[in-house]
Order: structure tokens, then C-alpha cells, then sequence
């Protein structure tokens, strides 16, 4: 997939490498975090009709912490969630994330929602297979989780209220 790096961790649903499924949801971002690699990762409580996208990796993708990973369940704990990365536009980054960027992608970056907003978005249905994460203390049960990787298309329906707060990982 142009624009994204290290592409051959994405898949599409059907484990093909093929990356050309399209996909389109709707939910409330509960958190967004600049990542290394110059992605935003948003984290998007998907509406009950789309929660179909989700699959068992998605569990290990969390708000404020990792949920699946703690001997309780915390009451402010939201797990199950959609990522959805919006690309940098430029290709600014630094290697490995060099060929990171929408320009190589061939289209525009969306504007980034907050967390709070209700939204619409479009992008790349894949699943993840991030080799990375199994540094980062993952179990091989997060492997797959569903994303929209890259957002080609993002609109706000409802904006949060002033104020929203947008947790942090730790």
C-alpha cells in the first residue's frame, strides 16, 4: 500500500495482502495520540452496526489502559475499539518511517478529530499484524486487530463539548 510503511503487517479481512478493501464508520473518538511514526491514532468506539469490523485483537486496544491485560476491569476501562490512523501528508519522517505519508498514498489527509466527536470515516479496512508490538509486552492475542489504516476520508457529526478531556495511555 503506497504511503504506509512496512505494509506487510496490514492485511485485509480475508488475510490476503491485497489492502484494497474500503471500509466506512461511525463512533466517538474516546481518545487520539501522535504516535513515532507521525500517524494519528484515534480510538473510536464504533456504533452498534459497525461493530462487526471488530475482531478479537481489538480487545487489547483500550482507553485508558490495557484492559485485557489487568487482573480487573477498571469502571473507566472502554476496550474493543476501532484505530483509525490518519497518515502524515508529507514525507518528512525519519527512517523507518521515511515513505510514511499520503503524498505517496496519492490523496489528502483528513482533518483530525478530538476526542469527544462523533464522526464518520473511510479509510483501508486491514487487519494488524505489527511485529513491533510483541516488544512492546502485546500477547499474541492482540495480533489482528481491525483498523482503517489509512483514513482517506474523515468528517465530524458532532463535535465534543469544550472541555473534553483526551486520556493518555499511562
Amino acid at each position: 500500500m503506497s504511503g504506509v510503511y512496512w505494509s506487510f503487517r496490514l492485511h485485509d479481512a480475508d488475510g490476503g495482502t491485497s489492502q484494497d478493501d474500503c471500509g466506512t464508520i461511525r463512533g466517538t473518538v474516546l481518545q487520539t495520540h501522535q504516535e513515532s511514526d507521525g500517524d494519528l491514532h484515534l480510538k473510536v468506539q464504533l456504533d452498534s452496526p459497525d461493530q462487526h469490523y471488530l475482531t478479537p485483537g481489538n480487545k487489547y486496544q483500550d482507553v485508558p489502559t490495557h484492559c485485557a491485560q489487568l487482573p480487573v476491569t477498571l469502571k473507566s476501562c472502554v476496550d474493543n475499539l476501532m484505530v483509525l490512523e490518519i497518515i502524515p501528508q508529507h514525507c518528512h519522517g525519519h527512517y523507518p518511517y521515511s515513505d510514511n505519508c499520503a503524498d505517496r498514498g496519492a490523496f489528502l489527509d483528513p482533518a483530525a478529530p478530538r476526542a469527544g466527536d462523533y464522526i464518520e470515516a473511510t479509510g483501508y479496512s486491514v487487519r494488524d499484524y505489527d511485529p513491533l508490538h510483541r516488544l512492546e509486552g502485546y500477547p499474541k492475542a492482540a495480533d489482528g486487530w481491525a483498523e482503517l489504516h489509512p483514513v482517506t476520508g474523515l468528517r465530524v457529526i458532532t463535535a465534543a463539548p469544550a472541555g473534553t478531556p483526551n486520556p493518555t495511555d499511562s
